[in-house]
């Protein structure tokens, strides 16, 4: 349902603004491990499992803290790369 994962989100987003840890607790990452990625995509601190979805949803959640990574290393090399050419094309300029 759109309207719950809003309100997820805006949850996980409020307590990462504040500085506060936050988990869920609920059916709905057993059921739908997919559900449980969603969560690791924003940011999740902690999800509680059924004992007989755990290891699907560790793959999945595995699944999910790569991507993230992946990502972020990916904005890193494209934000040095935008420093470099910043800083190569600013020393262009100048002339003695």
């Amino acid at each position: 349902n759109t309207a719950v994962k809003e309100a997820i989100t805006q949850a996980i987003e409020g307590s990462q603004r504040n500085g506060k840890k936050i988990g869920l607790c609920g059916q709905a990452p057993s059921d739908k491990p997919h559900f449980a990625g969603f969560l690791v995509d924003l940011g999740i601190d902690s999800i509680s499992l059924t004992p007989d979805s755990v290891m699907q949803a560790i793959d999945i959640v595995s699944k999910a803290e790569d991507k993230k990574a992946l990502g972020e290393e990916i904005i890193k090399a494209i934000s040095s790369d935008k420093a470099r050419q910043d800083t190569s094309g600013a020393a262009g300029t100048i002339s003695a």
